[in-house]
């Protein structure tokens, strides 16, 4: 096996696992949303919760489009997440789905960073910064 071809299959293995990620991230926020549009109350921080839905589904679109900060911002996701089960658990108001878009956060921000996926999404955008600077002094 060349380098080349260990390069390209480590791209498209982290094309993948962040495509992937990413996408069923906004399908699980996207489902909060809903629900919560649909059986939230009017009060002002219900609709401070619906933005907080509003971030989660911008930042693993970020991440579906593998930029460099999107890691950082599903962990704030997750954190974020905790907030709002625990002001569903005052409320005494149980959602299977907000638990599992807070277990799906979690469990996303490990993965990208165990499997080294941040690090490699911050040297892409090096190198792409970097090729971009030569072009722009050769042209």
């Amino acid at each position: 096996m060349s380098l080349e071809s260990f390069k390209h299959k480590q791209a498209e293995k982290l094309s993948e696992i962040c495509g992937y990620t990413g996408v069923f991230g906004m399908l699980i926020s996207i489902t909060c949303m809903v629900q919560h549009m649909i059986y939230g109350l009017s009060h002002w921080l219900i609709y401070l919760i619906a933005l907080f839905y509003c971030f989660a589904i911008i930042s693993y679109l970020l991440l579906a489009l593998q930029k460099q900060y999107a890691p950082l911002l599903i962990i704030i996701v997750a954190a974020l997440s905790l907030v709002d089960v625990l002001m569903l658990f005052i409320f005494h108001v149980i959602s299977l789905i907000v638990v599992v878009l807070l277990l799906y956060s979690v469990i996303a921000a490990s993965l990208l960073y165990m499997e080294g996926i941040a690090g490699r999404l911050r040297m892409r955008a090096i190198e792409k910064r970097r090729e971009d600077d030569e072009w722009m002094e050769r042209i």
